[in-house]
């Protein structure tokens, strides 16, 4: 996966607002390939690079379990 991709599968599914507006109840309920692009994000430090929105969302993945530290 390249950063690219990675932005391109979040930005697909709907960006913030889709998160934002999101009924998942745990990491099971969020497809594999968003789980993957942002856990690519997060190990690869990009995510704290881009905009404030996706270190934060990446850090309460992280604190909710739905990527790994």
């Amino acid at each position: 996966m390249t950063p690219i991709e990675a932005i391109q599968i979040i930005e697909d599914a709907g960006g913030p607002t889709a998160w934002a507006e999101t009924d998942c109840d745990g990491p099971e309920d969020y497809p594999a390939k968003y789980r993957e692009a942002w856990q690519y994000l997060h190990d690869t430090g990009i995510a704290y690079q881009l905009q404030g929105w996706y270190g934060r969302v990446a850090d309460q993945f992280v604190g909710e379990g739905i990527i790994n530290p």
